[in-house]
């Protein structure tokens, strides 16, 4: 499965979209919403939510979409793949790092939309594998995803820490607009190059 170049393109497009959803999901969303846009943790909690649902809803609409429209995974994984790259820029660029509130819940929703194409992971790495090794296949592949959540939320925090202008509220490190933004390049970047992969 290693020896094989065809795992590792969706192996690499896999750690670029958990990385990044499970990075700004799981850890960085809710700070930066609070931080930047002065939202209540119950307010920054529901923009969140919405990436979850996304989730939910992109799951069995990406599944539908490769196997029975297109009868393709790869055209769905590309194109979702490049969405995720277009959110990450909104974010980074437009308003210096801080979109207008108002486009946040939409940004959110399609931030779980696109990144649902990321359990095609499993079966573009099953597929381009041979049968006897499709367990291991698939478990290659899944390593991406959550390897990317670990590096990505140890470089977002460490590029906030680098950017911290040393306010604390309450033992918390609070991080400028200008903080996050330099943090979010990198997602951005990384999820470039998975779509490129």
């Amino acid at each position: 499965v290693a020896r094989n170049k065809f795992t590792w393109p969706a192996f690499f497009t896999f750690l670029g979209y958990f990385g990044g959803l499970f990075t700004f999901t799981g850890l960085w969303g809710i700070p930066y919403l609070m931080q930047v846009y002065g939202l209540s943790r119950t307010s920054a909690s529901t923009y969140i939510l919405w990436i979850s649902l996304g989730l939910i809803i992109g799951g069995p609409w990406v599944g539908l979409t490769a196997d029975r429209w297109l009868r393709r995974r790869k055209p769905p994984y590309v194109c979702c793949a490049a969405g995720m790259t277009a959110i990450w820029a909104i974010i980074y660029f437009v308003n210096a790092g801080k979109p207008p509130l108002a486009w946040m819940g939409t940004l959110c929703i399609c931030f779980g939309l696109l990144s649902s194409a990321a359990l095609l992971t499993h079966s573009l790495t099953t597929e381009v594998n041979p049968q006897p090794f499709a367990g291991i296949a698939t478990g290659t592949g899944n390593t991406a995803g959550f390897l990317g959540a670990a590096i990505m939320q140890m470089v977002i925090g460490f590029v906030l820490d680098r950017n911290w202008s040393g306010v604390e509220v309450g033992g918390v490190r609070l991080y400028t607009q200008e903080a996050y933004r330099a943090a979010f390049f990198w997602p951005m970047v990384v999820m470039a190059f998975s779509t490129v992969m």
